[in-house]
């Protein structure tokens, strides 16, 4: 990306956790009052994103955690893992701050993660969920070569659900 502020991942590690919390919190909080309510975000914030539950998401699940910095400030964070019995890789989570949405950096974290997958030699597939309201994240993947592969609605407790789509890509 010339002329523009560079982008980088870093493996999170356990002591970052709570900074993850914290943009979580503060990208939720800016990005999904349009698409959910304040009360499923609050449910999904305190659940998804309490450290305790992302430590056991790091240690027990292999998921890896990464930090989204951009002119070496973090700026976002991402999750990927196994995904259905080692055919796919599951990216569980892409959040960048509002404030650089639209200006290519997203698309730049996303096309690194795939690297990622692909020199790690995991699965060649990379699957993920999309809120179905999220017009913009999916006119962002449709961008970066993900297509539709249907939907999923999950309850996820609290008398809430994650009515998504899931899209998928072939790295």
């Amino acid at each position: 990306m010339p002329g523009n502020p560079e982008v980088q991942l870093e493996v999170a590690e356990l002591t970052d956790l709570e900074a993850i919390q914290a943009m979580a919190e503060e990208i939720w909080r800016l990005v999904y009052p349009a698409i959910i309510s304040t009360e499923q975000i609050d449910y999904m914030l305190q659940t998804m994103y309490d450290p305790a539950t992302m430590r056991r998401d790091i240690t027990r699940d292999s998921i890896t955690y990464l930090m989204i910095l951009i002119t070496g400030v973090p700026r976002g964070f991402a999750a990927y893992g196994p995904g259905d019995a080692g055919r796919e890789v599951f990216l569980h989570k892409l959040y960048l701050h509002p404030d650089f949405h639209g200006r290519g950096f997203g698309s730049r974290a996303l096309h690194l993660i795939e690297e990622r997958i692909l020199a790690a030699g995991m699965a060649r597939i990379l699957r993920l969920r999309v809120n179905k309201r999220n017009a913009q994240a999916i006119g962002a993947y449709t961008r970066s070569g993900y297509s539709n592969a249907g939907s999923v609605c999950s309850d996820i407790g609290g008398g809430f659900v994650m009515d998504d789509f899931w899209m998928v890509k072939e790295l």
